[in-house]
């Protein structure tokens, strides 16, 4: 849920993971750090004030009766091709300490994952296969990899396995300021920042370069 609402963290509401508020992560962290004479924060005013953060996710719109606090999405959202190819072709270690992060120690566990993915699937993952087939992040042959536009946004927790310099004309990193999950792959909208408005631009000149 924490990764969720940072990932969509959008400038205007949005429905497909739930009902959310536009930038529902700011939204979330004003419900958790308000302050009023009537709070006495302490651990019961804490947990409150999380339950109040939590249901920007959860309970937006105040018509939910029993919370799945598994859920991932709404029922449509049809992420079972995102989990098969993650099985498949991409895998992407996920984990926390505790220390470095705020959530509970979670250590990686590939023999969990692999278990998983053949328990759904059928098969199991091959770890090094992003490697051996595009290279991770060494792109520098240019026999393989030319003309491919590396977009991230800065609020996107993702943007951290990203390619944030540009390698070459060919291979340019392009900085969307204010930006969440692929901001700049989903339709334009009158709240969209200038930042993804720049960026739809600069793509846009650079396939027509690249093409003509």
């Amino acid at each position: 849920m924490y990764g969720n609402i940072a990932m969509v963290d959008y400038p205007y509401p949005t429905s497909f993971l739930a009902d959310l508020p536009a930038f529902p992560a700011r939204v979330f962290c004003a419900n958790v750090t308000q302050s009023s004479e009537k709070m006495s924060n302490d651990d019961v005013d804490i947990v409150k004030r999380i339950v109040k953060g939590v249901n920007v996710f959860f309970n937006y719109t105040g018509h939910t009766q029993c919370f799945d606090t598994g859920s991932q999405g709404t029922p449509s959202l049809g992420d079972l091709g995102w989990f098969y190819q993650s099985c498949t072709e991409f895998v992407m270690p996920m984990c926390s300490d505790g220390v470095n992060d705020m959530f509970e120690k979670v250590p990686w566990d590939f023999k969990a994952f692999s278990d998983e993915c053949y328990a759904q699937w059928g098969v199991r993952p091959r770890f090094e296969w992003p490697y051996i087939e595009y290279g991770g992040k060494n792109l520098t042959d240019f026999r393989y990899f030319t003309n491919i536009a590396f977009t991230n946004g800065n609020l996107d927790p993702w943007s951290a396995g990203g390619v944030q310099t540009t390698i070459t004309p060919a291979l340019p990193a392009i900085h969307v300021q204010g930006g969440a999950h692929h901001l700049d792959l989903r339709a334009a909208n009158k709240a969209d920042p200038p930042s993804v408005i720049a960026a739809r631009q600069q793509i846009v000149a650079l396939i027509q370069k690249w093409i003509l």
